[in-house]
């Protein structure tokens, strides 16, 4: 079994499940993690999950819950292009720069993936929850 893997762009060293923890209401991702999936845990409050800020190409991530979100909201800010399903319908994100997962609507098992293209115009997203309305943009 492998346990890393170093990579020479600087990305650092892949992990395949992170569990994740917010720190005053937020999870910071590194570029260091990506290929990784990680574990969202309930939230105290209203949170934000933050990607890399100068993130390398080709960098990925999975976001999975792992415990309902309760009654806050998450809000995840970048350059974003992409579908996201839910129970009822289709949201496209075109040149979105927030995403939002409404309070009481990211339940176990949904997940939303980023990937990152800086010749693309930004985070590529796909995801898919359970619940109707889960996710807003702007």
């Amino acid at each position: 079994a492998v346990d890393s893997i170093s990579v020479d762009t600087g990305a650092g060293t892949f992990k395949n499940v992170i569990v994740g923890a917010f720190s005053s209401n937020d999870i910071a991702i590194t570029n260091a993690q990506s290929g990784s999936l990680v574990t969202v845990p309930t939230t105290g409050a209203n949170s934000t999950i933050t990607l890399p800020t100068s993130p390398v190409d080709g960098f990925n991530i999975r976001l999975v819950c792992e415990v309902a979100s309760g009654a806050h909201t998450i809000t995840i800010a970048g350059a974003f292009e992409g579908i996201v399903l839910d129970n009822t319908h289709a949201t496209t994100l075109d040149n979105t720069t927030n995403i939002e997962i409404a309070s009481n609507k990211f339940e176990v098992g949904d997940f939303i993936e980023f990937v990152y293209s800086g010749s693309a115009g930004g985070y590529k997203v796909f995801g898919m929850f359970i619940s109707d309305d889960a996710i807003s943009a702007s």
